[in-house]
């Protein structure tokens, strides 16, 4: 059965926490976390300090996505803040096997990901052992809009909506 895993930057940093109880009322059972460093991609996101904040407002899994140039640096403050899954990419580690290891090696799990332009069969001798293989398209390149690094669904459209009208009943 597929899960749906929304990302935390679709949430109202605002009111966090209304919208993770939000979520989880509509019985999402997984955060998806990207993580960016300005470098991997052009974009910034958050760091270990807000994972922990968002691990203290659920119990639900945390998937961390580390786009960053040099994830390994990360691996022990992102265990640290909750971290249930690592997903790194592959780009960044040919051979991602030690990296895997060292995540499994803090008892959670790992996960490679891959941008849209490199071939699949790549990550496919890794796969064994690996939790959560994706494809990650940040939408960067010229041809998909220059610098928009994250495309909406109409799910999380109408979530913004939502949160557009319950702000709206605050005023």
């Amino acid at each position: 059965m597929a899960k749906i895993a929304p990302s935390i930057l679709g949430a109202d940093f605002a009111h966090l926490a209304d919208d993770i109880a939000s979520a989880e009322l509509a019985g999402i059972q997984i955060y998806h976390l990207d993580i960016m460093d300005g470098h991997f991609v052009p974009n910034l996101s958050f760091g270990p300090g807000v994972v922990k904040t968002i691990n203290g407002l659920t119990d639900k899994f945390l998937d961390v996505h580390l786009m960053l140039s040099e994830p390994e640096k990360y691996f022990e403050p992102f265990v640290k803040a909750g971290a249930d899954n690592i997903t790194f990419h592959l780009e960044v580690h040919p051979d991602p096997r030690k990296n895997a290891a060292e995540i499994k090696g803090y008892g959670i799990k790992a996960g490679i990901s891959i941008n849209p332009d490199m071939p699949v069969e790549k990550v496919l001798p890794y796969l064994p052992g690996i939790r959560r293989a994706g494809v990650h398209d940040f939408g960067t390149s010229q041809d998909r809009g220059g610098s928009q690094i994250y495309r909406r669904t109409p799910i999380e459209d109408d979530c913004r909506s939502r949160r557009r009208r319950r702000w709206r009943k605050r005023q």
